[in-house]
């Protein structure tokens, strides 16, 4: 069972004038996940894969806890719909916006293709930066291919971590 005040935290939450964004709202917020990592937080990027939780956990509810950062941008027809009568959209799909390689989730927020199409369609916007894949990740992965190539799994086992 899930404690949505234990697991889930708003960190920061944006308003934008719809008269001149095709978003109305960003949410910056994060989410207790399942750890299968052998080290936790965003220091260790070069941790790896812990095989015998990993296998032995059988349930995410017997893993150790990390954290996973993401956004929401809800667009201004969406909110319309929410908060005012008439006009505006449904909610018809959420559309999980993935970052370029290394890259970051604030790639959602510049997207300005993307605003225009949720908003025109009823979509909201998610967002996440993927683990073993983004901007946080480069350094690591560039000392490891100099350094110690053999130890490069770990990228494989943060991107498994997700």
């Amino acid at each position: 069972k899930k404690d949505w005040d234990f697991d889930v935290k708003v960190n920061r939450v944006i308003n934008l004038n719809c008269a001149h964004n095709d978003i109305a709202r960003s949410v910056y917020a994060e989410l207790k996940v399942p750890w299968y990592l052998n080290n936790h937080g965003d220091g260790y990027r070069s941790a790896k894969l812990n095989k015998k939780i990993f296998i032995s956990s059988g349930s995410s509810n017997n893993a150790a806890k990390g954290v996973a950062k993401f956004v929401v941008h809800v667009p201004c027809s969406i909110k319309v719909n929410a908060l005012e009568a008439g006009g505006g959209k449904e909610v018809r799909a959420i559309v999980d916006f993935g970052h370029g390689l290394f890259a970051s989730r604030e790639e959602s927020t510049e997207a300005t293709f993307l605003h225009q199409m949720a908003d025109d369609n009823g979509y909201l916007i998610i967002a996440m930066d993927w683990r073993g894949m983004s901007q946080y990740d480069m350094p690591i992965i560039l000392g490891m291919l100099i350094a110690d190539p053999l130890s490069i799994e770990s990228v494989r086992d943060n991107i498994i971590q997700g």
